[in-house]
């Protein structure tokens, strides 16, 4: 007598804070000199990165030292621009702690714009949550100046890696 199988597709996994892996920078930049900065031309020590795929869903998230990302040479975001970020400031506020300026209503524009051009969803809190953790990192980084802030950009890319108009399953946030 044979017995029926039914396979169970893996759950794909959610993105989720209690798995960041943090490495951290074995040296650390010089900070500019606030009169002579340039947007866009400084970047931090470190960077927050996770990963999708339609298979596993979200990776451990991981805050790392910055450099390049690597992406497969078909990936979607080359060509067909499946790309969305937001802009987001961190500033020192009058108690001395780092705050963010109206950080859920970033999350629930890049949300939107995910959903918009097809990208995976996300959790908005884990998201927020992640950025938070990266600004503890890079505290050093919040100028302590009226009129300057630290400017965040979270960014997500599409990396499905084949060519063709479809949604991209696969995607990096970083």
């Amino acid at each position: 007598m044979a017995i029926d199988q039914v396979e169970v597709a893996p759950q794909r996994a959610e993105l989720d804070p209690s798995k960041l892996v943090i490495t951290l920078a074995k040296e650390l930049k010089p900070l500019p000199e606030l009169e002579n900065l340039v947007f866009g031309e400084t970047q931090t020590d470190h960077m927050l990165v996770v990963n999708h795929d339609p298979v596993h869903g979200w990776s451990a998230p991981e805050i790392k030292p910055y450099g390049p990302l690597a992406f497969d040479p078909m990936a979607s975001c080359f060509h067909y621009c499946p790309n969305i970020f937001e802009g987001m400031k961190a500033y020192i506020g009058p108690n001395g702690e780092a705050r963010l300026f109206r950080p859920e209503r970033n999350m629930a524009r890049l949300a939107r714009s995910a959903e918009r051009v097809a990208l995976p969803p996300f959790d908005q809190n884990a998201v927020l949550t992640l950025i938070k953790r990266l600004i503890e990192i890079e505290a050093r980084w919040i100028p302590n100046k009226p009129g300057y802030s630290l400017y965040i950009r979270p960014t997500i890319v599409g990396t499905r890696p084949a060519l063709g108009v479809a949604a991209s399953d696969h995607a990096c946030l970083y």
